[in-house]
């Protein structure tokens, strides 16, 4: 793959290859290899297509792969016509998609997120809810569950993307019913006001975590990495997007 990224930007500094800008004389981005997949980055026009298959085709020549067309997908911005969208698969001979789907269970490619993009996050812990019989559990072992097993597992998604108050909501909600002992929707009297719950045990709580202030303390993180990590490419194009350059050290 080493090869590809070099013909890639031998393409882009030669002006064969127009790559994406965020913004004007701002950082470029051509392609992005992640493990095993690559996602390449130009502009949507049928000149740009077959310079980037005959990259394609020179790589496949010298290494011997070839590009799988049933694994591989076009994705294009939402300007771009349909005339140009079918020219350019027609070169490649790739699928056509709205969206490059998840890598790793997060979104590659994402607009404005919905509840309702969240929902397989509540389904995982539904499906692990599922697999235990909270009342034949005590309330110490469903409290140990709770914190050890069920909170951890939005926690992959809260480092890089804000969940909406009501998907934080909905998963303290199916918490709380387990907590207590609730086997289905239809919650039960509960004890202990949940905000107390939810205070340090140093405060007399029990120690469980507030997903949106979880959530906003993996934001804050990465928040930092944009103002420390300035050699990183994923900040660098952050800054350069929304003018932060002017306003941070």
């Amino acid at each position: 793959m080493e090869r590809l990224g070099h013909l890639i930007n031998h393409s882009v500094a030669q002006g064969d290859w127009s790559p994406f800008f965020f913004r004007r004389n701002g950082t470029c981005l051509s392609h992005l290899f992640f493990a095993d997949d690559l996602i390449l980055y130009a502009r949507a026009d049928v000149s740009q297509a077959l310079i980037i298959n005959n990259i394609l085709s020179a790589f496949g020549n010298y290494s011997g792969h070839r590009v799988s067309k049933n694994k591989t997908q076009i994705c294009f911005s939402a300007a771009v016509s349909d005339s140009i969208k079918a020219a350019i698969s027609d070169v490649f001979g790739f699928r056509v998609v709205d969206s490059l789907g998840k890598y790793l269970g997060v979104p590659v490619i994402h607009q404005r997120l919905r509840c309702s993009d969240f929902d397989f996050i509540l389904d995982k812990i539904k499906a692990r809810l599922n697999g235990w019989a909270a009342r034949t559990l005590s309330i110490a072992g469903r409290i140990t569950l709770a914190k050890s097993v069920i909170s951890a597992i939005p926690v992959y998604f809260m480092q890089t993307m804000i969940l909406p108050k009501k998907v934080c909501n909905d998963i303290e909600g199916l918490i709380r019913r387990f907590i207590w002992g609730s086997a289905s929707p239809t919650q039960k009297i509960s004890l202990i006001n949940w905000e107390a719950v939810c205070q340090p045990m140093q405060s007399g709580g029990l120690g469980l975590r507030r997903m949106h202030n979880f959530n906003m303390a993996f934001i804050l993180k990465l928040s930092y990495s944009i103002v420390t990590r300035t050699s990183s490419l994923w900040v660098t194009l952050l800054r350069e997007k929304y003018g932060m350059q002017e306003t941070l050290p």
